[in-house]
């Protein structure tokens, strides 16, 4: 019986990782990201808008009016309630796809994934937020497979 050489684990892994990369637009996402922050951040278009300029320009006329203020509070809440959906809706799908890659496979995309979530989460909700405990944990499972299969 012939005795061959065994193949170095590395070489092994490497070969079981042989799987179908999927193409994800991180920049793509990332430009959304950055585009609800800014309407986020911005008032909202309508008649409260004008409200909000005449209040900058005239601050006590609308303090006689409370009616409009009012309706101007509501409108913003209403605004900033409907961005940060939009928000919360690309850090999940962000979640989502990083999860998906690291399933299948591909850690480096998955790393970049988690490296955005994380940003994304930051932003939103502040550095220290709880929010970012499941996207650092993808991120630790593709660092942690990149160095196990050795792939850099």
């Amino acid at each position: 019986m012939e005795r061959r050489p065994l193949s170095s684990s590395s070489s092994r892994n490497k070969s079981l990782l042989q799987t179908k990369s999927v193409y994800v637009d991180w920049k793509g996402l990332e430009s959304k990201f950055n585009e609800l922050l800014y309407l986020y951040t911005q008032p909202p278009v309508g008649n409260s808008l004008k409200a909000d300029a005449t209040a900058a320009i005239l601050p006590g006329l609308l303090e006689s009016t409370v009616g409009k203020e009012t309706i101007g509070v509501e409108a913003r809440q209403q605004h900033k309630e409907r961005i940060s959906v939009g928000l919360e809706a690309l850090v999940e799908i962000v979640l989502t796809e990083t999860h998906t890659l690291i399933h299948n496979g591909d850690y480096t995309n998955a790393k970049l994934g988690g490296l955005l979530a994380v940003k994304f989460l930051q932003k939103v909700h502040g550095e220290f937020c709880l929010q970012q405990i499941d996207p650092l944990f993808l991120l630790a499972k593709a660092f942690q497979c990149l160095s196990y299969f050795d792939i850099t």
